[in-house]
């Protein structure tokens, strides 16, 4: 009997969780925002 692996997501209708822990962050929004185009560069 073989299996397929399978991963579950939960949907979140206005973003994912790294947004909403990113826009509820305990930094400031000049150190968050900062941090937020430092990320998208290395994503690129």
């Amino acid at each position: 009997n073989q299996t397929c692996p399978w991963m579950v997501f939960e949907f979140m209708q206005h973003g994912d969780l790294a947004q909403l822990l990113r826009s509820n962050s305990p930094l400031s929004r000049t150190q968050s925002t900062e941090q937020s185009v430092e990320l998208n560069e290395v994503q690129e």
